[in-house]
């Protein structure tokens, strides 16, 4: 009896014990890196500080600091250099404040630090000349030759003077044609002087210049030459002066000459055109010469601040640039030189400064995209792969074009349609996953979720600006009767628009964003 009065007083304590909560076990928390990309300029840390894994941190322009950590860049290059990162961000303690650490996946340059270099004179009476060049390189003096090499850089400026006064039958015309140059004469104008230049090989070119006593004969050769270099190169010539030519050139010779505003003697539209003004001249005497050669061209005039418009394929009826159509035929007959594995290419994007990025399937169906600078022959100066993140991570070289203006040309059913120009303050914005392209303000970011992009002028709130969204099949049943390329606006900020890719909404939060352009700009790639 008092057995079973024991055991039904402890069964309820004993039951309560079991069943109540463990209270020391603490909750479990996953923390899931974010994407994000920052701007600023990449700084190394005075002194180490033991509770960060990092030596290294992005200072922003609003002074903010982004400690820095890869396993895939080493960051010491890049210290004093304004950079876009990309990577997934994390936070931790640092003297009881959180702080934030990115763990960088890309980086795209900005701009280098400038570096002061040391410039030295040279003049010589005896043959009459005078210019400046780095200190980088040595000066050897010859009796009729000089020559500035710079084993560094690789790079070899010889000079030849040719005295004219010791053969009254050489003239200038005569020793460059005696040469045998198998290349085609261009006109290089400097400060000073016009020279006739010849492009002999892809590392090689040829300049010369006639004065009183001499023909002055310059050879430049690159063996691996960087945009640096031709830039140090065009400096020197700028600085090169000989004393006994007289700069007589008038502003329509130089026009005429300068390889910037170029007319083809050959293209008999154009000599017609140019004599049809000589016959007009006397009639119009406030013309100037530079008035007469931008008449003689073929000057297309785009006003981007047009109103809102409806793309459809119509738009596409205009031939491509022949200018860009050149460059692209001339590269993709050399490009086994260029490219180990092309097999077709995709798009074409040129910058302002003789250099395009190239979006392509290799022979194994692979997506890959390569920036080629075509200043002189062609030279890839990066390689990107899909990213798992970004679209495009940099893979080799240097991402010298970020944020240069773009003019876009894309291939479909085996035909380029017309080139696409971005105007001033927008990038080129590229999605493989989504298989479409559009334009976007360069002071924006953006990142993806799932199928939604985010674009942010804000990289650390990352408060969005504007969304391009993927529809699925039963959001987008309303709008199957629109044509290819068209959109339609739904509400006051939110537009619809077809592709072969799919139907994408864009949603503008920033009402200050020229929305006719960005969706004029999406396009299937």
């Amino acid at each position: 009896m008092n057995k079973k009065l024991i055991l039904s007083f402890l069964l309820p304590i004993f039951v309560a014990a079991c069943s109540s909560p463990k209270l020391d076990e603490p909750e479990v928390v996953i923390d899931i890196p974010a994407t994000k990309s920052f701007v600023g300029v990449v700084n190394k840390l005075s002194v180490p500080l033991n509770n960060l894994e990092s030596d290294f941190y992005l200072l922003t322009d609003s002074k903010n600091r982004i400690y820095l950590n890869s396993l895939i860049h080493n960051l010491q290059d890049y210290i004093d250099y304004e950079v876009r990162l990309r990577g997934q961000i994390q936070y931790s303690d640092l003297a009881g404040k959180q702080v934030e650490i990115l763990n960088v996946e890309q980086i795209d340059i900005i701009s280098t630090p400038e570096v002061e270099l040391d410039i030295l004179n040279y003049e010589s009476s005896n043959l009459g000349i005078s210019f400046e060049y780095l200190a980088t390189f040595d000066l050897e003096e010859f009796s009729s030759q000089l020559s500035l090499s710079d084993p560094n850089s690789r790079q070899l400026i010889k000079f030849k003077f040719i005295d004219k006064t010791s053969d009254q039958n050489l003239s200038f015309d005569s020793y460059v044609d005696s040469l045998n140059l198998d290349a085609p004469k261009e006109t290089y104008v400097t400060n000073n002087h016009r020279y006739d230049l010849y492009n002999l090989s892809s590392d090689t070119i040829k300049y010369f210049l006639e004065s009183n006593k001499y023909i002055l004969e310059i050879t430049y050769i690159f063996l691996d030459a960087s945009n640096e270099g031709f830039t140090a190169f065009d400096e020197f010539l700028n600085s090169l002066k000989l004393s006994d030519v007289e700069i007589s050139e008038s502003s329509e010779q130089i026009t005429e000459t300068n390889p910037e505003i170029s007319i083809d003697s050959d293209d008999p539209s154009t000599n017609d055109s140019l004599e049809d003004e000589n016959d007009d001249s006397d009639s119009d005497q406030t013309k100037t010469p530079l008035d007469d050669v931008a008449s003689s061209l073929d000057v297309k005039v785009v006003d981007y601040t047009q109103n809102e418009m409806i793309v459809t394929d119509e738009d596409f009826t205009n031939e491509v640039d022949s200018e860009y159509l050149n460059i692209i035929n001339n590269f993709e007959s050399n490009i086994d030189s260029v490219l180990d594995s092309f097999q077709s290419s995709i798009s074409y994007s040129f910058t302002d400064n003789d250099e395009f990025y190239l979006i392509y399937f290799d022979t194994n169906d692979n997506q890959k995209r390569v920036l080629i600078d075509y200043s002189n022959g062609f030279k890839t100066i990066a390689t990107f792969k899909e990213g798992s993140v970004s679209d495009w991570d940099l893979v080799s070289g240097v991402n010298i074009a970020f944020d240069r203006p773009l003019t876009v040309i894309n291939k479909q059913d085996n035909q380029f349609l017309p080139s696409v120009s971005l105007k001033e303050g927008f990038r080129l914005f590229e999605s493989l996953a989504m298989k479409i392209q559009s334009f976007y303000p360069t002071d924006w970011y953006y990142s993806r979720q799932d199928d939604v992009y985010i674009f942010s002028s804000d990289p650390k709130t990352f408060e969005p600006s504007m969304l391009i969204s993927l529809m699925d099949d039963s959001s987008s049943k309303e709008y199957l009767n629109l044509s290819l390329n068209e959109y339609i606006q739904v509400s006051t900020n939110i537009f619809v628009k077809k592709l072969n890719a799919g139907f994408f909404k864009l949603e503008f939060i920033d009402d200050s964003t020229d929305t006719s352009y960005i969706l004029d700009s999406l396009r299937d790639v």
